[in-house]
Parts: structure tokens; sequence; C-alpha cells
């Protein structure tokens, strides 16, 4: 877990929908209000349909409580989506996917607590998980929940705000794979995870 001043190095991956309202009377896309993040608005459905889900099953895993390793964590309230978080996650899928790389630091020696301090996220405590090419939610989670190295963000009682990053490559863009090597040109990965959670500073 990350805290200020110095935030230790922690990833994961997330995603919400996202497209400005165009009539009176919708509901206007929180991303478009946050200086930076419009273009994080504008996202693949399919991309936001996974954010959510991954949501929704880190708010069931906390509800009945788990074990990460040799700790059990008791059952805890469900985490509330932040829009900035939620802005900081999809930028981080995005680079990873620009950039080629799959980690909590990018190439630029640039981790989540910097994408956090980019979109106005003043925060007293974060943490981040990443992957990439998974399928679904459920694997993305449950990969998490499997490494002890990962889970505890999913269950701690410090953490109270989540975001959610899924970038769903288009198919013909992504890169052909034969034998576990990448071949051709094209993104290594169909897809792209990102999950932020924190506490905001008060």
């Amino acid at each position: 877990m990350s805290s200020r001043p110095s935030a230790p190095l922690l990833a994961l991956a997330l995603v919400l929908p996202g497209c400005a309202a165009d009539e009176p009377g919708e509901p206007v896309d929180p991303l478009t209000t946050i200086a930076g993040c419009e273009s994080e608005a504008m996202w693949s459905a399919e991309g936001a349909h996974f954010e959510a889900r991954v949501i929704e099953l880190v708010n069931d895993a906390r509800r009945v409580g788990g074990r990460c390793g040799d700790r059990v964590y008791r059952p805890q309230g469900p985490l509330t989506v932040s829009p900035r978080l939620h802005c900081a996650a999809r930028r981080f899928s995005v680079d990873m996917m620009s950039a080629d790389f799959v980690g909590p630091i990018d190439p630029e020696d640039r981790d989540m607590g910097d994408r956090l301090d980019d979109v106005g996220y003043d925060y007293a405590v974060w943490a981040a998980g990443v992957g990439a090419g998974w399928t679904s939610a459920d694997h993305a989670v449950d990969a998490w929940l499997e490494n002890p190295a990962h889970c505890w963000k999913l269950f701690a009682r410090e953490i109270e705000e989540i975001g959610v990053g899924v970038l769903v490559v288009p198919e013909d863009e992504v890169a052909s794979t034969t034998g576990g090597e990448t071949e051709g040109e094209g993104v290594s990965h169909p897809t792209y995870w990102t999950l932020a959670v924190g506490t905001p500073a008060r």
C-alpha cells in the first residue's frame, strides 16, 4: 500500500462505461469533468463491461472476506468508484498498450502514484495491479485473489475507493502468436487491465 510522501510500487487493472451525455436529462460521465480525462471517457462498451464486472467481483469478495497467503481478512464494506482513480487506471492501460509493457512501472519510470497526481487524486494511501491478455473479469479477479502479493489490495480495510481500466484492443491490431512467441506487427495482448484502489487524504 502506498502513502505520502513516498509510495511503494503496486499494480492492477479496471474500467467503467464512458461517453459524454448528448441529450438533456442524460447523466454526464464524471470523467468528462476531470481535466485531461476527456479521452478516457470515450471507451469501448466491452471494456466498460469488463470494468463494471471487476468492481462487482471485488466488492463481492470484500463482502465475505478471504485469505491472502497466511493472512485472513474479515468481511469489509464495498469500495466506492472514484472517477479520478478510474481515469488513472484507464490511462495506465492505454500506456501499457502504447509502450508495449505490462507492469507497475512504465518505461519512463512512472508508477500509479504519478498518474494519481496527474488527475488530481489527493491520496492518503493507494495500491494498484496490472495484467494483460485475460478474456474475462472473472479471470482477472481470480488471478489477483490467488496471488498473495496482490489479493490483500482487494480486502484491506484501509482502502475505500476503486477505479478500473480495461482496454480491449481491436482484433486486427493484435500481433499473431505462434508457440508463445509474438509475430508480425501489432500490440502484444488483446486486453490490458489496470486496478487502482485508494483512500483520499482528509
